[in-house]
């Protein structure tokens, strides 16, 4: 799994935790401080219980995380994660990096088990501030329950630390997932990444 070559990968486990409406003109919405960390805040939908420490743990970077299902067929699954920066993974590097033509690897993935791989959409952005960027993709998982994947992953080069939010659409076929992607999820996921504060927000 490539994440720009130097980007540590996460799996993501689902769990069929809350049902929910697909389109993100139907969600209600509720702001949390995450688990991992209260003083950071982000909407997630209204019925939907954010994991506990279980699944977040701030030692190993995951500091929220809610798992969800839409019309009782499609999958979601949305973490924020923060990596410490080292000497090697700076600040400035990944400010380079989100700002790179080639930000869209950070949704590759070249498991054993991927077919179809589809390079959807990424751009540079801000958040809080920050330079920040966004890549969806979508593929097939031969190994998974659900094979048809649209994955996305929304990056924050904060002073203090890099923030990955990642949110995976799952359903019967790559079809179905990129079909429930554009008719509701796209939304849902950009409003979510929209609602992310972070304790060292510029004001």
């Amino acid at each position: 799994m490539t994440r720009l070559g130097f980007v540590v990968a996460i799996v993501l486990s689902f769990c069929v935790c809350a049902p929910m409406a697909r389109a993100q003109g139907r969600v209600a919405w509720k702001t949390i401080h995450t688990t991992g960390d209260p003083n950071i805040t982000i909407d997630i939908p209204a019925g939907v219980p954010q994991e506990g420490s279980d699944i977040v743990d701030p030692k190993t970077g995951t500091l929220m995380a809610f798992f969800a299902t839409a019309d009782n067929r499609t999958k979601v699954t949305c973490l924020l994660n923060r990596d410490e920066y080292s000497a090697e993974q700076t600040q400035k590097l990944w400010t380079t990096a989100l700002s790179s033509s080639k930000i869209g690897m950070l949704c590759a993935d070249s498991g054993a088990n991927v077919s179809h791989f589809s390079a959807m959409d990424s751009q540079p952005t801000t958040s809080n501030g920050f330079p920040a960027a966004t890549c969806v993709s979508s593929y097939t998982k031969s190994d998974e329950k659900d094979p048809g994947i649209v994955y996305s992953r929304f990056t924050i080069a904060a002073p203090s630390a890099l923030y990955y939010l990642v949110c995976k659409v799952s359903s019967k076929d790559q079809d179905a997932a990129i079909w429930d992607w554009s008719a509701g999820w796209q939304d849902a996921v950009a409003h979510i990444q929209g609602s992310l504060h972070l304790p060292d927000a510029k004001k």
